[in-house]
């Protein structure tokens, strides 16, 4: 086979790199795979020590969360909470003169096997200060458990500063349910 000069310093060159990864691979392996010294009796005790620690941090730290989460969430099953919620809603947009285009449950969805998110979705229409700011306020009042998950602003009419919101509200439960049905919408007009 003939080789122009310049093609056979390429190839050398090429064996050279490779020659040279390979020794440099050899001579220091990955400490991911551990398959270098195994660990020492101290080392493996510290590891486990260390494990332990934070699996009694990460007890303790539930154990501190619970009173908590008693405390946020309702212990009713979703199916109540929903129609609770839309009044509730609509209660909180009249008080802070919103106008509620749509009321939107959503499936509730399990968080953990204790703990359920039930989210209604909400459109609105009202000027951003300071009726829609005064509603989410209220939503998220101290004495409540509602909490505002997402929204989006869109601007709707320059004329009278209104803007259109579309925003997620969620109530937390203790008590699951087995909604297998899609909820169905409750618009006003």
């Amino acid at each position: 086979m003939n080789t122009s000069p310049l093609g056979r310093r390429i190839i050398s060159l090429l064996i050279v790199v490779a020659v040279i990864a390979l020794v440099w691979n050899f001579a220091n392996p990955p400490a991911s795979g551990q398959k270098g010294k195994p660990l020492t009796k101290e080392e493996a005790q510290r590891q486990i020590d260390s494990a332990k620690a934070d699996i009694k941090r990460m007890s303790q730290e539930r154990l501190e969360m619970e009173p908590k989460i008693e405390m946020l969430s309702s212990d009713k099953l979703s199916d109540e909470l929903i129609p609770r919620m839309v009044r509730d809603l609509q209660r909180i947009a009249k008080e802070a003169n919103v106008h509620l285009t749509e009321v939107k449950p959503q499936r509730p969805r399990p968080l953990s096997d204790k703990l359920e998110k039930v989210t209604v979705e909400v459109r609105l229409r009202a000027p951003f200060q300071p009726n829609a700011m005064q509603f989410f306020y209220l939503i998220e009042s101290p004495d409540g458990k509602m909490v505002v998950d997402k929204f989006a602003i869109t601007a709707s009419d320059s004329k009278r500063n209104s803007v259109e919101i579309s925003a997620n509200v969620t109530l937390f439960t203790r008590s699951l349910s087995n909604l297998g049905g899609d909820s169905s919408n409750v618009t006003q007009k």
